[in-house]
């Protein structure tokens, strides 16, 4: 594998009908990034990349910041849709109130798209999906490996809906794995204590309303109201 130190944040253009394929690769951010984000990725209609290797997170921001904010070429529309973005792992600022991955709908609307990201290695959350006025939605996340977060593992957003989420979470002791404002999504998986026992294996704001959970999460830790707003299987 190659790697590559880098001094400034990478940004990922509004796109439409592209292909974007690395090989094994190491993309080091290094302090001098600051908080800016290493890697951020805007618009894209169409669109298929593959990062096979890690961005590792050397600076105080967030290590993939997903925020559509421009238009793409053709359709002129600032959204990420029928799309895929995959990397094979992301790893975390070390310390600070950033994230592995945010998601930030603010601009433009993130739909009907697959979000591969085999390991999601520390920040204060692994995944943070904000509460914004445009939806998080129809969108299958594949996560087998979040782990080792200050925080939270994954935090789902209060407009984001009907996701479909597989996922193996492990925070680190005292933490919470999952924490949900959205409704009507899916999550199969996992919840573990893995570096020891949780604040919460699922924790319900009070936005969250009508999520399926398939799999093993309550042993790993308890639960709020989550079962007034959410059915276990």
């Amino acid at each position: 594998a190659n790697a590559f130190t880098q001094s400034k944040r990478g940004q990922m253009p509004a796109m439409q009908g592209r292909k974007l394929t690395t090989g094994a690769v190491t993309l080091n951010f290094s302090s001098a990034v600051g908080a800016a984000a290493c890697l951020e990725i805007d618009s894209a209609m169409l669109v298929d990349v593959d990062i096979a290797g890690q961005i590792v997170n050397q600076g105080t921001g967030h290590t993939v910041l997903i925020r559509p904010s421009t238009p793409v070429p053709l359709d002129a529309l600032t959204t990420l849709v029928d799309s895929r973005v995959r990397i094979l792992a992301v790893v975390g600022p070390e310390s600070g109130g950033s994230n592995a991955v945010q998601i930030d709908a603010s601009l433009g609307a993130l739909t009907n798209c697959t979000f591969d990201f085999p390991e999601i290695n520390g920040g204060y959350y692994g995944v943070f999906i904000a509460d914004n006025a445009l939806e998080v939605a129809r969108n299958r996340f594949l996560l087998p490996h979040i782990h080792s977060q200050r925080a939270c593992g994954i935090r789902t957003g209060s407009a984001s809906k009907q996701n479909a989420y597989h996922l193996n979470v492990e925070p680190n002791a005292g933490q919470t794995a999952i924490k949900i404002a959205s409704q009507q999504d899916v999550f199969i998986g996992c919840a573990n204590a893995t570096f020891g026992a949780l604040a919460w294996s699922v924790y319900a704001e009070p936005q969250a309303l009508g999520n399926r959970f398939l799999g093993s999460f309550v042993p790993a830790g308890p639960t709020n109201s989550v079962a007034s707003q959410a059915l276990f299987y």
